[in-house]
């Protein structure tokens, strides 16, 4: 993705780079880093006992949810990638995916980015240890303001992802107008059947 932005015409000039660099990449994202790990310093600070059946169990059931659902859609992503290109066997359930160029069956049939889904939810059920261990529980504590900042860029990114892959793949249209962006739910309606058979040629440049 970052070859593509750099292609953008506020960013080809070097000195606009640089400074996207320096405050952005450099900047920025560490800060980031920094912000969506505090809950872990405000709780172990804290002079609270651990309560399972409280807000402290509702946060790590929360995360080892979100953990699963991460780590399921990665390998479902995982492994249709390597199967599209050969290097692993088909999947005889991905048949129609394999000629669209992207996978929609699996957790992707409930969403078109699971992981980005899971990856938000798991560090806003991080920050829900800080929440727990105040005196009274706290959910708008402002060390939230990490994980509120994560989905805030995921928000940009996302669509930035789905502009590259919608012009990409021309049937990934109709997979954005039946299928969650994020939220893991059921379709709007059907999706429908891949309209055109991909090359071999068309498979190895994918």
């Amino acid at each position: 993705r970052w070859a593509v932005l750099r292609k953008h015409k506020l960013l080809r000039n070097r000195a606009a780079w640089e400074v996207f660099n320096v405050t952005f990449i450099a900047f920025y994202q560490n800060v980031l880093l920094l912000l969506i790990t505090l809950p872990a310093a405000v709780a172990y600070r804290s002079t609270k006992g651990f309560d399972l059946m409280g807000a402290d169990g509702a946060a790590v059931a929360c995360w080892c949810v979100a953990f699963v659902i991460e780590a399921v859609a990665d390998e479902q992503q995982w492994k249709f990638q390597q199967s599209k290109r050969d290097l692993a066997p088909k999947v005889p359930a991905w048949r129609e995916d394999y000629l669209r160029g992207f996978l929609t069956h699996g957790l992707f049939a409930y969403s078109r980015h699971p992981n980005f889904f899971a990856e938000q939810s798991i560090w806003v059920a991080f920050s829900m240890f800080a929440a727990a261990s105040a005196r009274p529980v706290n959910y708008f504590t402002p060390v939230i303001i990490g994980s509120v900042l994560l989905i805030l860029l995921f928000q940009g990114s996302t669509a930035f992802t789905e502009s590259i892959t919608a012009k990409k793949y021309p049937e990934y249209k109709n997979y954005q107008a039946c299928t969650s962006a994020l939220v893991l739910m059921p379709r709007f309606k059907a999706l429908p059947p891949p309209k055109r058979v991909r090359t071999p040629s068309s498979r190895r440049s994918s």
